[in-house]
């Protein structure tokens, strides 16, 4: 039996295929700046921004609850009239617990 060479590059894999399409509207200063970003790092748009997804670190904001411990904390800073006792680590640390 012989086989026969189809020829071309072989299948992807699912998940290598490109499969969404995205769209996104930009003002001329975000345009200019990711189509400068893009050459200077000699990628397409495209690549540029998936390359920027995938590498960019996602900071979650502050909820209510949190906004609200802050403004205690401001609000007992307003009204001493010493200065604070606590190091800010300690108002980090009570921010922090809120998460």
């Amino acid at each position: 039996m012989v086989q026969f060479n189809k020829g071309g590059r072989p299948r992807k894999l699912d998940g290598e295929k490109m499969k969404y399409k995205v769209t996104v509207k930009m003002s001329t200063v975000e345009y200019y700046s990711l189509m400068d970003k893009s050459k200077e790092a000699g990628i397409t748009r495209s690549e540029f921004i998936r390359r920027s997804i995938m590498n960019t670190a996602v900071v979650q904001r502050l909820t209510p609850e949190i906004h609200a411990e802050i403004r205690k904390l401001s609000g007992m800073a307003n009204y001493s009239t010493a200065p604070a006792k606590s190091p800010p680590v300690v108002i980090l640390a009570i921010i922090a617990s809120c998460l």
